[in-house]
């Protein structure tokens, strides 16, 4: 049979893998965002989705992005099921479950929404319906329903690990996504050429320092 902390090792690779996957799509976006000269994927998405044909290269470019989101959703859900078998005890194990469903929720719903997201061109150009007549305010709204839940499930991670709840030491909460966003924020001040990138892909990056940190832990200690 296989051991627990066996399973939860298993679970933080397929994340890391998951992670990956999702900072392969968003690179993708980014490089045409780079040709298109905009600032952000945000602004990118809504100027391929309104601007530009079909047979483009980069609306295939933001369909394949959207294609490589969605198959991240099931790694993602894999090792956010097998979190809470990192508790200790039960306090730890209710904290990690709900985070565990809430940055489940966020991480699944926001991958999952992306092949919508250049479907909307054919409507855009048509018109059909108020909404649809600007994606990026569509996509604004989109974002606050992801963040929300997002924010909630890494405080709850952040504080199952400073409580010493989990089998992780405290000092792991230095990976952990709370504490690796705000080092985020530093990033608004760094030249454009380094910190844009960083900015574009630090959401993916924080799930890959987190798997990897957790992986070695359980490989190592």
């Amino acid at each position: 049979m296989i051991e627990t902390g066996s399973i939860l090792l298993i679970g933080m690779v397929v994340g890391l893998f998951g992670s990956l996957i999702m900072l392969a799509s968003d690179m993708l976006l980014h490089f045409s965002s780079e040709k298109l000269e905009v600032n952000n994927a945000t602004e990118s998405y809504s100027l391929i989705m309104r601007e530009l044909p079909e047979s483009h290269d980069d609306f295939f470019d933001s369909h394949f992005s959207s294609t490589l989101c969605t198959l991240a959703c099931l790694p993602y859900a894999v090792a956010f099921a097998t979190l809470p078998l990192a508790a200790t005890n039960i306090p730890g194990l209710v904290l990690l479950f709900i985070s565990a469903i809430l940055l489940a929720f966020s991480l699944i719903y926001s991958a999952t929404h992306h092949p919508y997201l250049p479907r909307r061109s054919f409507a855009s150009k048509v018109g059909i319906g108020v909404l649809l007549g600007n994606p990026k305010d569509t996509l604004s709204t989109f974002s606050r329903a992801v963040v929300i839940p997002a924010y909630a499930g890494v405080v709850l991670l952040t504080c199952a690990v400073l409580t010493g709840t989990t089998l992780f030491p405290q000092w792991m909460v230095l990976a952990t996504p709370l504490t690796t966003l705000l080092i985020g924020l530093a990033w608004q001040h760094l030249p454009r050429k380094i910190g844009k990138p960083l900015n574009e892909y630090w959401n993916h990056l924080i799930f890959i320092l987190m798997f990897s940190a957790m992986a070695a832990w359980i490989v190592y200690c």
